[in-house]
């Protein structure tokens, strides 16, 4: 599904409703069950509100970063109220994600990555999401009101 180079990045402002639908479920959803259960997850930095399992286990991590399967991603995202920080990527394989753990991930380390996609949860203000699928940014664009879409070179210097 996502074989370009090119990079495209969107930010999606979170609303002030409690009832908004931008956050990690409804942005994993709209990529695609099938597509996100395809790839292997890096998450790291995660704070969210729910039952506290997936975030118990980061905690216990000096380097607060696992690798989950897209499963239990969706799983784990189904359960959230309110996701406030946090990197999500997607690798093709779990040899790639497994990189993850040795690296010190930044949004700028997705350009030259193996990585299929990046979600960046900034502070419950809202997310960037770096696709290399201009078809699924496009599928953003018309499903979320406010998305905004930006130039990844502006934004990938972190």
């Amino acid at each position: 599904m996502l074989n370009s180079t090119r990079t495209f990045e969107l930010y999606l402002p979170v609303a002030e409703e409690i009832n908004s639908d931008v956050d990690i479920y409804y942005i994993l959803h709209l990529i695609g069950d099938n597509f996100v259960s395809s790839l292997t997850w890096g998450v790291g930095q995660l704070e969210w509100y729910d039952e506290g399992e997936l975030v118990a286990e980061l905690n216990s991590n000096l380097e607060r970063q696992i690798v989950v399967s897209g499963n239990r991603l969706l799983e784990r995202a189904r359960k959230v109220y309110q996701t406030l920080g946090g990197i999500f990527v997607g690798y093709p394989s779990k040899v790639t994600a497994q990189k993850f753990l040795q690296e010190r991930w930044t949004r700028a380390s997705f350009e030259n990555s193996p990585a299929q996609l990046m979600i960046y949860a900034l502070e419950g203000t809202g997310f960037e999401v770096y696709l290399r699928s201009k078809s699924l940014a496009d599928q953003f664009i018309q499903h979320f009101q406010d998305v905004q879409l930006q130039a990844p070179a502006d934004f990938l210097v972190y």
